[in-house]
């Protein structure tokens, strides 16, 4: 059975996912130098649009299930421009 995925305390779908790293928003942003490289994600589907989590390291889906989304639990976002590869 699946987790329940969760946004700042909501139910909200999310699923783990490899994605292909977009072009960031900045050169500063922390994954600048990672476009084009392949990475694991989770893909949060909240208020009307998607997202993108970095799970490399089980934080993204730790925030969405054991963390309920909240602000207090931290993550890394990589660009919205990432490309769902599996």
């Amino acid at each position: 059975m699946d987790a329940a995925t969760f946004w700042n305390g909501e139910p909200t779908p999310a699923r783990r996912v490899r994605v292909i790293v977009g072009e960031s928003m900045r050169p500063t942003w922390w994954c600048a130098a990672l476009k084009g490289t392949e990475r694991a994600a989770v893909e949060v589907s909240y208020g009307g649009g998607r997202f993108f989590l970095d799970d490399e390291d089980g934080s993204g889906w730790a925030k969405v299930t054991a963390g309920h989304g909240s602000p207090r639990v931290r993550h890394r976002s990589l660009p919205d421009s990432s490309v769902v590869v599996a």
